[in-house]
């Protein structure tokens, strides 16, 4: 096994491997930041390292399942979708998703690949699409895991969007509000910036996932940065993004800082 140095310097990207020492390449750095304890995090796909202060030493953590956020800075978190649903890698350069404080709400900020498969929906650029997720498009879900409500973001790469309100897996009470949503293809790169209102999102939002819908027929493909696991699969199993018990923990306060309070929303009332 890979050993760790005493000590937690700083931490780059590119200087990542130098943290390594013994035979075999060092395993993917997924990211890095700083828990709400100022203990530094190292985050890899299916297990994490977390530097003790008082020990002056790392510790090995390895979760149930695989984990796959990658959070950098204080008010930032990060991901990168790696995986398939059902937990096969991607083929092509992930799409990362990055949320910070916005003006009233989260920005969210997705780097993507631009497949153009299938072709942009006949809405208007900047407007809700209603079956939005039948094109190419990246989604994100916050959730309340006691009481299973949820939100649900969906953009896509020719300006369109789509938000949905939950009470209950798939049971959509408000649908196709409006939303601040602007996206620019480059080639065969897209970027799309959102800003997601407090008052969409449900009281208590202790999880989320994300994400990826791109091709068409037979070729469509549809990605999760947190997937089913393997064990899990059954036969003739096929995607659902609605499988609430596959999210991880996610928490607003570790980007608004841990003295955040989340404004209340009347939308959210007798739901």
């Amino acid at each position: 096994m890979s050993v760790l140095p005493q000590g937690a310097g700083a931490v780059t990207r590119d200087r990542v491997i130098t943290l390594f020492t013994g035979p075999g390449p060092a395993p993917a750095l997924l990211g890095h930041y700083r828990d709400p304890r100022n203990a530094l995090i190292l985050i890899f796909f299916n297990h994490w390292w977390r530097f003790d202060a008082s020990l002056d030493a790392w510790e090995l953590r390895v979760p149930t399942r695989a984990v796959c956020p990658v959070s950098v800075g204080s008010e930032e978190m990060e991901f990168s979708i790696r995986h398939i649903w059902n937990s096969d890698p991607v083929d092509h350069p992930p799409v990362r998703i990055r949320f910070c404080p916005g003006d009233g709400g989260l920005k969210m900020v997705v780097h993507a690949p631009f497949f153009n498969d299938p072709p942009a929906p006949a809405g208007p650029p900047g407007q809700p699409f209603p079956g939005l997720w039948d094109y190419e498009v990246v989604e994100s879900f916050f959730l309340n895991s006691s009481s299973e409500k949820y939100l649900e973001v969906e953009v896509c790469p020719h300006g369109q969007h789509l938000v949905l309100l939950l009470s209950g897996k798939h049971n959509a009470f408000l649908q196709q509000v409006p939303l601040s949503f602007s996206a620019v293809v480059k080639g065969n790169r897209w970027k799309g910036e959102a800003l997601i209102p407090w008052k969409y999102f449900p009281p208590g939002v202790d999880k989320m996932n994300s994400y990826a819908i791109h091709g068409s027929g037979s070729g469509r493909t549809y990605e999760a940065l947190y997937p089913v696991p393997p064990e899990d699969l059954q036969p003739g199993q096929g995607p659902d993004f609605h499988r609430l018990e596959y999210f991880q923990p996610f928490s607003l306060q570790s980007i608004m800082g841990e003295g955040w309070v989340q404004p209340e929303s009347d939308l959210w009332k007798n739901t």
